[in-house]
């Protein structure tokens, strides 16, 4: 699809690649590599984008200045700027895809502990024995409200309640 940016016109494609246009009327691929911690950018007369902001512009319709509407890779490759695997989310809903943040510890008592926080709102998973038990119960837990994004905690604690699900506070 042909659609101008700050004075530059781009040719932008569903499943990610980006073409400028050059003074002669020639598009010129852009190359898909990470410049810019694992995100690639591209430049528009003296600004630079991220590709998938781009490609969530052109496609899924995002403001593409308001910074507070972020877009998510649904598979967490930051390279793969397929229509597709975009989606467009809030802070929170983002965070649901951080590496590193487990959600279950290990107590001093040598119990695990489960957690989960959504929308400030935090759950108790509850505790268990072995670290696999507890990682299965934030895992699944993460899997259902993440699937329900969108929702208010109103929805998701009727939700949980609906399905027998005791995640209390």
């Amino acid at each position: 699809m042909e659609v101008e940016l700050n004075g530059r016109e781009l040719l932008v494609s569903p499943d990610g690649e980006i073409w400028i246009k050059n003074k002669k009327g020639i598009y010129t691929l852009c190359p898909n590599v990470d410049n810019c911690n694992g995100y690639n950018k591209i430049f528009c007369r003296n600004r630079r984008y991220r590709r998938h902001r781009i490609v969530a512009w052109v496609y899924l319709g995002l403001d593409i200045h308001d910074m507070k509407q972020l877009i998510d890779h649904k598979d967490g490759d930051r390279l793969n700027n397929n229509m597709d695997n975009l989606r467009i989310v809030n802070a929170t809903q983002n965070n649901m895809n951080r590496k590193g943040v487990k959600g279950y510890y290990l107590r001093p008592s040598g119990r695990w502990i489960a957690r989960l926080a959504v929308y400030k709102h935090h759950y108790n998973l509850g505790t268990y024995d072995n670290m696999e038990d507890a990682r299965l119960a934030y895992m699944t837990a993460k899997l259902i409200l993440h699937i329900i994004d969108n929702k208010s905690i109103d929805d998701i604690n009727k939700y949980l309640i609906y399905n027998n699900e005791d995640f209390s506070n």
